[in-house]
């Protein structure tokens, strides 16, 4: 179960972080006031860390510290996602 969880969030990472890197303008102009250049960094951190992600899910007993530096860094993003959007930035 738990590397199954951690190839659905790598594959989403990897499929968003594409999307951003490639459709820079696109998502930006979505957003809103953005930079492109912000835009196209959370990008290649979300490939980043989807290639990161695979790498912990194909150990055969995946650390918990490793697990544990996605699941914090997972609700970090929801977290600011969610402040930004109630700040309206």
């Amino acid at each position: 179960m738990l590397k199954t969880v951690l190839n659905l969030n790598a594959a989403s990472c990897v499929f968003f972080g594409v999307i951003f890197v490639m459709f820079d303008r696109v998502v930006s102009a979505f957003i809103g006031t953005v930079p492109e250049i912000v835009i196209i960094t959370l990008g290649t951190i979300l490939i980043v860390n989807g290639l990161l992600l695979i790498l912990v899910a194909r150990q055969e007993n995946p650390k918990r510290s490793h697990v544990m530096t996605f699941v914090i860094g997972d609700f970090a993003w929801v977290g600011l996602t969610i402040i930004l959007l109630i700040l309206g930035i």
